[in-house]
């Protein structure tokens, strides 16, 4: 596909064709579908907006992330207890929520907000190191479809 006749900075251009030229090797093709959701992907990255649809929401957080690290540098704190604040005390216990939210769930009433603090007590009520990161994991993976709906809600 000529790249020349759609408008894009020289610098998408050169991500695009990068890309496009990885994919012609891999797979012999350069199909212009690709070509146009890639090179709307690329516009909308560069230019700060949020990409849409199903796995995408990931290059949201990486440059949320990258945004943070630019603003507060290296940020290494206690995870839960620190002189001022001991985040444990004012989070209710995971049973206690789960009892809540599993309540939600049969009356038909569940919410990503529900889920959500579900998961985040059951992190804080983390043994160690490795089942913190277990649960922070989760934790992600709802905030990650919780988005999703959302992104699945303005698209319909």
């Amino acid at each position: 596909m000529d790249t020349s006749k759609i408008p894009m900075s020289a610098e998408t251009n050169t991500i695009v064709q990068d890309v496009l030229d990885s994919v012609e090797a891999r797979t012999g093709k350069r199909p212009g579908q690709v070509y146009n959701k890639l090179w709307s992907m690329v516009n909308a990255i560069l230019n700060g907006e949020a990409v849409d649809g199903p796995g995408y929401v990931l290059m949201d957080v990486r440059r949320e992330r990258n945004r943070q690290d630019k603003k507060w540098g290296p940020q290494n704190y206690e995870d839960f207890s620190s002189r001022q604040f001991d985040a444990r005390t004012v989070v209710p216990g995971a049973t206690w929520i789960k009892n809540l939210v599993a309540l939600c769930a049969e009356a038909g009433d569940l919410t990503w907000a529900a889920v959500l603090l579900e998961e985040v007590a059951e992190a804080f009520e983390a043994k160690d190191d490795r089942d913190l990161r277990a649960e922070l994991v989760q934790v992600a993976a709802v905030a990650v479809a919780w988005i999703e709906a959302i992104d699945g809600r303005r698209s319909t």
